[in-house]
């Protein structure tokens, strides 16, 4: 299977409801200040991890929450040498789990994803990262 599908991609979105009902393994102390605008992370996708399972494959994935206030602008990078990776932005409301931003590649020549909005209303957000391929975890 080369590229995430069309499917796959749908059937994260549809998870993510669930995933921010779920608080363990969520961690919000994974994030390290690097400034008072600067947040860093550092994940590791590996078996025990949440999973969505697709056409018999699991697709491996981490979720990071963060709160965000209105004119704050959200950038959010993902770099791995070890897989092409996806990254999807939801923000929690109180009408439920609104999708904001996906990016599977920053451009033609890297695997890494980026995201870049402004933040339209105070939220908490979320923030889950994926593999492209099953295979490459």
């Amino acid at each position: 299977m080369k590229g995430l599908s069309l499917a796959v991609t749908m059937t994260l979105l549809a998870a993510v409801p669930a995933i921010a009902q779920e608080n363990a393994p969520i961690q919000p102390n994974n994030w390290v200040p690097v400034s008072d605008s600067i947040l860093f992370g550092l994940g590791r996708l590996e078996n025990g991890d949440r999973f969505i399972e697709k056409d018999s494959l699991e697709y491996y994935y981490d979720v990071w929450p963060f709160s965000a206030q209105v004119g704050n602008q959200i950038d959010i990078i993902v770099e791995s040498e070890d897989f092409d990776s996806m990254v999807a932005l939801f923000s929690l409301t109180e009408d439920g789990t609104v999708f904001e931003a996906v990016n599977n590649n920053i451009n033609s020549e890297t695997t890494d994803s980026l995201i870049s909005v402004d933040v339209m209303r105070d939220s908490e957000f979320i923030v889950v990262v994926v593999p492209v391929e099953a295979e490459e975890q």
